[in-house]
Parts: structure tokens; sequence; C-alpha cells
């Protein structure tokens, strides 16, 4: 006993000692821990309660508190078993307990049981009308997830791998409608501006660009320091060709800002100006593939909830005129984000919190009249798992509307957000076309910062007005179907490109390359339109639209002299050709001068049967003889 006693003593005192220690220990952890976690680096905070956790094993308050953080983190399985070691505790009192719990059985797929802790939190806030809403909207998206995820979608969804995500945030993915490059925010440390925001403790928020090359991608690199600054700068939209990217930057609010791709310099932001951006939070938008409508949300007073989609459209002027909202039949009491306008012009996609959302922010699809903002469906739920109980947003879809890149947290992921890669078979045809290639000279092959116009063969209204890359010469236009298209190229120095493409109704989704040469003009240059006609010795309606790109090359080139030329096959009396041919040839002439071309520079002249390029043998023929050239002089 004299032995054993004072070994007892010293061992109770031992385990007292190391208790103290611990205890201390913890609760330098858990001030620690507070203090991160009111700043909002729940990992960081995480760690230390974790580390709480461990000197202080089932601890109701220090498991309350990492439940919490996996929670905030999106890490909900892992969140489980230790908010419910908090539940089976007495000293956790809080009610807050059971709504955490409904919420992480909810994102776990376990409807039936986070309904029973959304109806117990109900009961705990029975003085509290928000709270009750809080609860009943989760019991909603339970009971939509339930049927929803009876008849999942057929998709298959693939990490974009490493070149593109890395172990901090990646998200916000954007791309052209060849799918050939992919801008995205990131959160990684950048090589100039390695600041951290210290509300969170994390990198802020720059730019980053991958290149496809050979169905591979490029790995990532930062964008150009003329966009990415020292503070936040995320990219919210990317025109159809790619060049012009929309950045959302802090400022007044939180405001979008475009910047133009000229050859490979990207521009200084600039603002989209007051029709778009106000004193509330702008933060997301897309443009039509034809660059005319921009829908963007908005959290400005007079709104259908807290973050509202609206609508602008551009003026004769080239700006974005007064900003509309859409109606309630898109826009919820709940908050709406991330609109996406499809390249089809008649499909809107969008997020939501209202319809039959699963979960916080689910896609929705609907068709929409693009110059009215007229609703011409209702919004529809794209499905299961495209959706899930998490938040849906920024998803980024393909002109045959079969893929769609988007952000998420999953288990397979390199760190909290990262982007993929959605593939679908079933879904709706898509009447659209797209047309690329490039445009060069055809004497150097060097690319030409070109202009590309589209008509209506029928109509002869211009439906827009595209630009080549002047470093790479590539362009991308849109050709929505049911429509005969002409197709015009245009540069400074260079005869005019002229073609048709008609795209019936019913043509369903192709893509088309051309690859133009432009002929640089110089003296005897031969230009030779293809769809200049006549009745008799007087031009017919349908050759006005080539000859009005005659007259644009002659205002675009304002020191250049020409001859028109006309020739006939060899019907008829020969003498009466080369009257014909002269007075078509001043037909021709004499339409130009009408448009405002000084006549000083225009000659003309008829040359009737005399210069045939093939036998008049037969009709083929006789039609490549039956031609109007133009002839550079100067």
């Amino acid at each position: 006993m004299k032995i054993l006693f004072p070994l007892f003593l010293f061992i109770v005192l031992s385990v007292s000692t190391i208790a103290q220690k611990h205890s201390k220990e913890s609760k330098i952890h858990a001030v620690q821990a507070q203090h991160y976690f009111d700043n909002g680096d729940y990992r960081t905070a995480l760690n230390y309660y974790l580390k709480a956790e461990k000197l202080h094993p089932g601890d109701p308050h220090f498991a309350y508190s990492a439940g919490l953080c996996y929670s905030k983190l999106g890490y909900f399985e892992e969140a489980l078993p230790h908010l419910e070691i908090a539940k089976n505790s007495s000293k956790i009192k809080t009610a807050t307990l059971d709504y955490h719990l409904g919420q992480c059985y909810h994102a776990t797929l376990k409807f039936d049981k986070a309904i029973q802790y959304f109806e117990s939190y109900k009961t705990l806030s029975i003085n509290n009308p928000e709270e009750i809403q809080k609860a009943d909207l989760g019991i909603r998206y339970c009971k939509n997830a339930i049927e929803l995820t009876r008849n999942p979608v057929n998709v298959k969804i693939t990490n974009m791998g490493d070149k593109i995500n890395s172990e901090h945030p990646d998200y916000n993915p954007v791309l052209p409608v060849d799918e050939s490059i992919m801008i995205f925010t990131s959160r990684r440390e950048h090589e100039i501006h390695k600041g951290k925001d210290p509300r969170d403790n994390k990198f802020y928020e720059n730019i980053f660009i991958n290149v496809k090359s050979v169905n591979e991608w490029t790995t990532a690199t930062a964008i150009s320091n003329i966009i990415n600054t020292p503070s936040h700068d995320a990219c919210v939209g990317l025109s159809a060709d790619g060049n012009q990217l929309f950045v959302y930057m802090p400022d007044n609010g939180g405001d979008i800002f475009v910047s133009n791709l000229i050859g490979k310099i990207w521009g200084e932001p600039k603002s989209l100006g007051p029709s778009i951006n106000s004193d509330a939070w702008e933060p997301c938008m897309s443009i039509s593939a034809d660059g005319k409508t921009i829908f963007f949300v908005s959290s400005r007073k007079g709104g259908t909830g807290g973050n509202d989609i609206y609508m602008s459209r551009k003026q004769s002027n080239g700006e974005f005129g007064p900003a509309f909202i859409l109606s309630d039949k898109i826009n919820t009491k709940e908050n709406e984000f991330s609109p996406f306008i499809h390249p089809d012009g008649k499909t809107l996609y969008f997020s939501s919190m209202g319809y039959n959302s699963m979960g916080g922010y689910d896609i929705f699809s609907c068709t929409i009249n693009i110059e009215t903002g007229e609703i011409l469906s209702t919004p529809v739920n794209v499905g299961y798992p495209i959706n899930t109980t998490g938040d849906e947003i920024n998803f980024v879809w393909s002109a045959d509307n079969k893929r769609a890149y988007f952000s998420s947290v999953r288990e397979e992921g390199f760190g909290e957000e990262d982007i993929y890669m959605l593939e679908r078979e079933s879904t709706t045809d898509t009447y659209l076309s797209i047309l690329k290639g490039r445009i060069f000279d055809c004497l150097t092959n060097q690319p030409i910062r070109a202009t590309i116009s589209l008509t209506d063969n029928e109509t002869h209204e211009i439906l827009g007005t595209y630009y080549t890359n002047s470093f790479t010469g590539k362009y991308v236009v849109v050709l929505p179907g049911g429509v005969s298209y002409n197709v015009t190229v245009e540069a400074p120095g260079y005869g005019y490109y002229i073609k048709d493409i008609n795209l019936p109704a019913g043509a369903k989704f192709t893509e088309l390359n051309d690859t133009i040469c432009l002929q640089s003009i110089t003296p005897g240059t031969m230009l030779t339109p293809r769809s200049i006609a006549y009745e008799g010795p007087k031009l017919v309606e349908s050759s006005f639209l080539e000859l009005d790109r005659i007259v644009q090359m002659l205002f675009t080139n304002s020191s250049l002299k020409i001859s028109i030329n006309v020739y006939t096959d060899s019907d008829g009396d020969n003498n009466d050709n080369l009257k014909l041919s002269e007075e078509r040839a001043k037909s021709v002439r004499d339409y130009i001068v009408s448009k405002g071309i000084d006549s000083k520079r225009l000659f003309y002249k008829g040359f009737g049967e005399t210069k045939p390029i093939v036998e008049n043998n037969n009709s083929e023929n006789k039609a490549l003889n039956r031609r109007t050239e133009i002839e550079v002089l100067k």
C-alpha cells in the first residue's frame, strides 16, 4: 500500500495534468476555429475543430462545429456523423441542429429522413414564421427531388481533368460555339496577383484560358494582366465567336464589363454602361449569338424576387437600350441566376430556386421570343442528375444541345469546385448551323481582318455583321435554319467573296467549314460577280444585292477605279450582241452611280461574243460566257 498509493496519486495527478493541458489546447483550437469560421474560411476552421475534437473525442460542441464546417464546404456525407453526435447529446439545445440535419439528409438523397428533421424544426420554431418558411422550402425541395429522381435522364458527366482543374475552386466556364477554347474563373495562385481575400483566406479570383488542340486541352494559363487585376475578376460570358469576353468586377456593388480581342491582345475591360449596370448587384449574363440581345441578372429594386433576369436589346447606334425585367412566367419570388441564351436564339436556360427545384438552384429551360422577351413556354426542369440537391449554376450548352460545361463539388474532384462536361444522347433537335473557317490573302496566305455580312435573300434584310480575328483569320457565325443566306466577305484592299447558303426549315444541326482566300486589289485584278442578271439590256432586281457589295468595295477603297466589262454568248447577230453587252454594262455603271459613286471612277465596255472563256457548244457553256466582270484599273 505504501508503494501503490504514491503511484496511484501520481497517475491521477498525471491524468489530471494531461486533461488540463488538452482542455487548454482545445480551447485555443476552438478560438482559432471560430475566427476562421466567422470570416468564411470553413476549411481552415474545420482543421482546428477537428484538432479540438481529437483532444476530446465525442465532445458534442466540437462535433457540431465540425459538422457545420463540413456542411458549408459541401461535404454533407462527412457532416452527418458529427451532427448526429451533437443530436444524441443533451448538451446541444439549438433548434437549428435539426435544420442542418435536414439539409444534410436532403443533400445525401435521404429525403424521407430529411423531411422528418424539417418537420421537427418547424415544431421547434413554432413562433418564428421565417424559420417555418425555410423548413417548408426544404420539405418542398425533398418532395420535388423524390419525383425527379424516379425518372433520371441519361447523361454522362466527366471531370475536365488537371489541365483545367486545380486544388482550388475552378468555375464559370464559358466557350464559343465551336468549343475551341475555354475561359474560366479560378481561385488558384496567380503568378503576378498573389493576394488573398481576407474574408475567406483564399486567393482572389482570376481568369484563365485553355485552348483545344486536336481534341486535347492545353494546360490552363492566366488570360491577360490587362483583364486580371489584384482584386476579384470573374468571367461571366463570351460571344459566339470568342472575340468578346464579359467580366464581373466588384465595382459599384458588382458590375459587368466587356473586353474585346484584337488580334491576340485582350483590350481593357469597359463597363457595359447604365442600361445594364446599376447600383445593385449584376453578377452574370449571356449574349445572343448575333450579339443583339443581352440577358443578365440584377438585384435592383422593383424585381419579382431577390435576383431577377433582365433583358436588353442593341440599338441602331450600337449601344444596348434600356433593360426591362422578364415576366413572372420566368422570374419567381425565389432567386434566379445565370441565364444562358442558346445559339438557336429561342431556348433560354437559367437557374432558379423556384418552380420544382430539387434543392437550391436547378437548371430550367424555356422558349422565348428574343426580340420581345415574351416567354413562350412554361420553364421545365432539365432533370436529375443534371440537377442535384445542390446549386446548379453557370451551365454553358453546346450548339447541338448535346453537351454542357459547368462547375460542381463532387467526390472525384481535385478541389472544392471543379469544371465538368455533361453529355446527353436524348435531346431536342437543334435547327441551326455553324459556319466557320479562316480568311486569308490568296497570295501570301496571311490572315486578314475581314467583315462578314449576312443578308436574307428573300427580304434583303441585313441579319448581322461579323469580323474575323486579325491574328488568326478565324471566324465563326451561327446560322439559324429556315433562311436563305447571302454571305459576303470584304476587307479593305481586297476584292469581295460572296456565296449563298440555303438552310430550309427543319434542317438539323450541322457544321459548315469554308476556308476563304481574298484576292488583293491591284491593277489587272478581275472580279466575276455570280448573280448579276439582265432582262434584255436592263438589270433585274436580284442583281442589286451583289452590286451593292461592289458599291461598298468602292466606298471602302476610295481611290479604286474599275471597268465594267460585259460579255454575251454566240447566239444571235454579232452586232446586236455587241450593242446589247454595251447597254448592259452601262446599266451596271448607272446603278453604281445612283448609289453615290463618282462616275469618273467607273468605265464600261461591251464585248459581245468576242471573248468566250469556253466554247459556245452547249447551254452550260453559253451560261458561263454570258458574264459580267469587274476589272481593276487603279
